[in-house]
């Protein structure tokens, strides 16, 4: 017989003079006793180890003679599905960049893996308590998402914990470098002059506006990004320049440099 959970285990017995109790054990192992007919125990098959198990039966009389039933032989199965809850990060978080998720999992016999799910989607697995993946959360669109994990035991019983609904945000300023001309150099006065710059950011580069004195003479959207200047006719002056690059959310970072006319 296949049996899970709280299983009975019934025994008839009988003797000369009376019998006094019968003792039921699983492999061996005594697992209960009655001492009144008709005899019968509860065996929490559940924390067994699924498989194959012999359950035999030994009453003894008065006279502490005893006699044993044949065996029978069972099939535990296990159907009791693992319980698994996420421990980080917390609910409501605003999360960037390299996010560890965290769970705890639990099974009756054993746990043979965790998935983690981000809006239904696995984004890596962990077979070995405690268990821990890396999520780049830089890859996810700057929106709420939910993270759920998903647990595993040995008899492929599942569970899911519930989810933890965490906002990807972008703190991550661009950086940015005015490459031409070099800082410190000197420029021809009523000359057309080219101010290039270098702009990287984690989730893309929106564009770089381009300053002369603080006041702003153009952007570009595309690398390699750069602006071109009529430099005054005015001989030895110093003028700073300024290249300011934004990503998609807004964020900014500077960069200046100078040069004289000549």
């Amino acid at each position: 017989t296949n049996v899970s959970g709280s299983v009975s285990i019934t025994a008839n017995a009988s003797d000369n003079v009376a019998v006094a109790r019968v003792d039921f054990a699983v492999d061996g192992v005594i697992v209960g006793s009655d001492a009144t007919a008709p005899y019968a125990i509860t065996w929490n098959a559940s924390a067994a180890i699924p498989g194959l198990h012999t359950i035999t039966a030994t009453a003894y009389d008065t006279s502490a003679n005893g006699g044993s039933a044949t065996g029978v032989t069972v099939t535990v199965s296990d159907v009791t599905p693992p319980s698994v809850t996420i421990t980080a990060p917390t609910a409501s978080t605003n999360v960037s960049g390299s996010v560890s998720i965290t769970a705890n999992a639990s099974d009756n016999v054993a746990v043979s893996r965790v998935d983690f799910l981000v809006d239904g989607k696995v984004v890596g697995s962990d077979t070995t308590a405690p268990y821990a993946i890396s999520w780049n959360a830089d890859a996810a669109t700057l929106a709420n998402h939910t993270i759920t994990a998903k647990a595993y035991d040995t008899s492929n019983n599942t569970a899911t914990s519930a989810g933890v609904t965490v906002k990807v945000v972008d703190p991550t300023v661009p950086t940015v470098t005015i490459t031409r001309p070099t800082n410190g150099s000197t420029v021809s006065r009523s000359s057309r002059v080219t101010i290039a710059a270098s702009a990287s950011d984690n989730r893309g580069v929106a564009r770089v506006v381009f300053y002369v004195n603080n006041s702003q003479k153009c952007s570009d959207t595309t690398s390699p990004y750069s602006c071109d200047w009529s430099v005054p006719s005015a001989r030895n002056v110093v003028y700073t320049l300024r290249a300011r690059a934004y990503d998609a959310t807004g964020n900014f970072s500077d960069t200046t440099s100078t040069v004289t006319s000549r």
